[in-house]
């Protein structure tokens, strides 16, 4: 159903191009260089800015977990500084926003929500974040390895911390991230409790329609999981989160606004909360009106933080295992 109502016609792509960073437009290997080191920059005083408002009640730890292609990817893992004595936590996976993106700090009030609600939550940047290196930078694969290093993750929270309860872990995504829990939920269907998807591409024919610089144009043809879409676009249908919701297990929950240029509620949101209740899977949504930031209202909004308890909210009820309405 999701394939045949979103072929590739004309009025698919009639969408405004996006707006991508510098360093995604250009070739030029001085500027993407400059765009890594500005990037790890701001990392560096993200963390340092985390520290120093959080250190008494959140530990913040980097750590370096493994692939499945046995190679390492950067994230960072945030704990109680008190851990009560025997006590086990449920476990959140956060995926930022950005194919090329990183953790920053207007991540800083979802981890403190979280850690508040009794979750240990390890936020990986997975391959393709910017700040990393021009090599991790270039290995961005959206369908494919980049899935995996979710679960990956997923996967080291569990086995290096022991006050999380395995049987108790959710995913929670914003944008790109959101697209990330779509797939990780669908690849691994028994692996989360619950999952939230903010602002995320379900449709990935309108999500590449939009990438019409020649770098953009370039870096997506040439990931492995959209090998021969050159030749054959409906592999990006055939990809999409949208077109797999049967594999679907974890109670969702959509959270979306409105005035969203970037992922339009007609053309992602709504062919997959159309598809999740044909399959009669558990899921709540939320559009909200022209909230401000549209695609952005997420973060550091007063609508966004109204969103922010909205997802936590369905995650305590799903993870006490009461389940979502549909």
């Amino acid at each position: 159903m999701f394939a045949s109502a979103l072929l590739l016609s004309g009025s698919l792509f009639a969408t405004t191009p996006v707006t991508t960073p510098l360093e995604e437009k250009s070739t030029d290997p001085i500027i993407i260089e400059l765009a890594q080191l500005a990037a790890t920059l701001k990392l560096e005083n993200a963390l340092a800015e985390f520290v120093s408002l959080y250190s008494s009640t959140i530990k913040l730890k980097r750590v370096q977990y493994g692939t499945v292609d046995n190679e390492l990817a950067p994230g960072y893992l945030f704990t109680p500084v008190n851990v009560v004595p025997g006590k086990k936590y449920s476990g959140l996976v956060f995926i930022r926003g950005g194919s090329h993106g990183q953790f920053g700090n207007h991540y800083f009030e979802l981890i403190e929500e979280a850690i508040k609600r009794g979750y240990v939550v390890i936020c990986p940047d997975i391959r393709g974040s910017i700040g990393y290196g021009l090599a991790y930078y270039k290995k961005v694969d959206v369908a494919g390895k980049q899935v995996d290093d979710v679960l990956s993750a997923a996967d080291f929270l569990v086995e290096s911390t022991p006050v999380v309860d395995p049987s108790r872990l959710a995913i929670m995504g914003y944008s790109h991230g959101g697209l990330m829990t779509l797939l990780a939920i669908e690849k691994a269907p028994d692996r989360f409790k619950a999952a939230v998807d903010v602002v995320g591409p379900a449709n990935l024919a309108a999500y590449v329609a939009r990438r019409t610089s020649p770098a953009d144009k370039a870096e997506i043809y040439g990931q492995a999981s959209f090998a021969g879409a050159d030749k054959d676009p409906s592999i990006f249908i055939k990809k999409s989160p949208a077109a797999h919701v049967a594999q679907i297990r974890a109670p969702l929950l959509i959270i979306a606004a409105s005035n969203d240029t970037i992922v339009p509620v007609a053309l992602h949101q709504t062919p997959l909360i159309e598809a999740l209740k044909a399959a009669k899977i558990p899921h709540e949504y939320q559009v909200y009106q022209n909230p401000p930031g549209g695609h952005e209202f997420f973060t550091d909004t007063l609508v966004g933080h109204e969103a922010l308890i909205r997802a936590f909210d369905f995650l305590d009820k799903a993870m006490n295992g009461r389940p979502a309405a549909k």
